[in-house]
């Protein structure tokens, strides 16, 4: 009977403690893909600056038909690659040695650095950047728009246009 009624409040107190930390919260993993980043020549060695500008469409991104006001209670970066086009006359990362990867807002919320790679890997044309950690950016979600910013450190100079494209792949937490 004892263990019955002790192992009835133990079973009571996990239920009791997974709801709470759940809050009744939603998660969805969220796909930007495509993102391009044209960096306008000529480009000089040293820190180059693209920016891409998002337009936050909350109820597309979480396929849902209403979505409240700050809804996004949490967002992480969990995965950022940045490719090149891959032509032969194209510029691809044998001239950049690392990347920045920051979002911005219009709002009062300060720009974060949200992934970088340093150094890039010259052999290949796609960059898996490291991410930051613990980086929440549901701020930058719960706004209108979102500045993505790219920086790139050329190695040398270069008198044309270099465009990167990045995909992003993001869990959105909301109620």
């Amino acid at each position: 009977m004892f263990k019955s009624k002790t192992l009835l409040v133990l079973l009571g107190t996990w239920i009791l403690l997974c709801a709470s930390c759940n809050n009744g919260s939603k998660v969805k993993i969220a796909e930007i893909n495509n993102v391009e980043f044209e960096f306008e020549g000529p480009l000089y060695e040293g820190a180059n600056t693209a920016q891409y500008l998002y337009s936050v469409d909350l109820k597309k991104l979480l396929e849902q038909k209403i979505v409240k006001e700050g809804a996004i209670k949490k967002a992480v970066l969990n995965s950022a690659i940045i490719t090149a086009d891959s032509c032969e006359d194209c510029y691809n990362f044998e001239s950049i040695k690392s990347l920045v990867l920051s979002i911005v807002s219009d709002g009062e919320i300060p720009m974060k650095e949200i992934a970088l790679l340093n150094p890039t890997d010259s052999k290949t044309n796609s960059q898996t950047l490291k991410l930051a950690e613990e980086a929440d950016i549901a701020d930058y979600f719960n706004t209108d728009k979102i500045y993505w910013v790219l920086d790139a450190d050329i190695s040398e100079d270069i008198d044309d246009n270099l465009v990167l494209f990045g995909d992003f792949k993001f869990e959105l937490r909301y109620d």
